[in-house]
């Protein structure tokens, strides 16, 4: 099974390919001022390009007439009361021929000008649109918490298991200790990221991955850039199945854990 939202389709095909092993690790004053952002917990749309120009200048419509929309967008809630569901939005602009930008520039293998990436707060490219783009891109690559944070872990090399749950299921405690387990022998290249299956800010996510907020435990282990390699349920999820499954996907001809960073 693949994931085929768009995002990760985008992102992993292009982004995932220029970035080095050890993840998206650019140090120019853009991408700093990107990771101070994230920490306010902003997303950022950087704008790389000539903004002068009528491309540019459209392309900077765009964002900012999206960023404003967004961050006054509301909606209604069961009882009718209107309900805020703001991001926060902030732009970041690169020129393209800037020299202290070149590793930028080139980590994303940037050459249409204009190209806007969208980075969630955690630091994931969840977005990267070369040349044009409207508002739904933008809002598309807005991701959920729990979809920039698997997002993250792909792209800095690492295979993840995913594991939805819900908050009243007993063996829950022994999954989450298990998975712990596993991930404990392969530091650093094997990460477990937790979605609550009743958490209305993670549809998406679920969708992605056919879930319901009805479905059992389950796990999915995903290995870069992008490829759900397997899926285990229930009574399936244990420590021993979980090692040997994490091997049987990501061992030989694959991408083993031990070497994935």
């Amino acid at each position: 099974m693949t994931i085929k939202r768009c995002v990760f389709i985008i992102l992993f095909s292009a982004i995932f390919t220029f970035a080095s092993s050890a993840g998206i690790n650019i140090k120019t004053p853009a991408w700093r001022k990107v990771g101070e952002l994230g920490k306010e917990k902003n997303y950022i749309f950087v704008c790389c390009g000539d903004l002068k120009t009528k491309k540019g200048k459209k392309m900077m419509a765009v964002l900012e007439k999206t960023k404003k929309e967004l961050s006054g967008r509301k909606k209604k809630s069961k009882k009718g009361k209107q309900k805020r569901i703001s991001k926060k939005i902030a732009i970041v602009e690169v020129k393209m021929d800037d020299p202290k930008e070149r590793e930028l520039i080139g980590s994303f293998n940037i050459r249409e000008n204009p190209t806007v990436l969208v980075v969630a707060p955690n630091g994931a490219a969840t977005g990267y649109f070369p040349g044009t783009v409207d508002k739904n891109n933008l809002v598309e690559s807005l991701v959920s918490l729990k979809e920039a944070e698997l997002i993250k872990n792909l792209q800095d090399g690492c295979v993840v298991f995913l594991c939805f749950h819900g908050n009243k299921e007993p063996d829950f405690t022994a999954i989450k200790t298990d998975l712990k387990s596993v991930a404990d022998n392969f530091k650093g290249t094997v990460n477990v990221v937790y979605a609550n299956s009743d958490d209305k800010n993670e549809e998406k996510l679920r969708e992605n991955f056919k879930m319901s907020s009805e479905s059992e435990t389950t796990v999915f282990i995903v290995i870069p850039p992008g490829r759900t390699a397997a899926k285990l349920e229930g009574d399936e999820i244990n420590k021993a199945n979980l090692m040997r499954t994490l091997l049987s996907s990501c061992g030989s001809g694959g991408c083993a854990p031990s070497s994935c960073k």
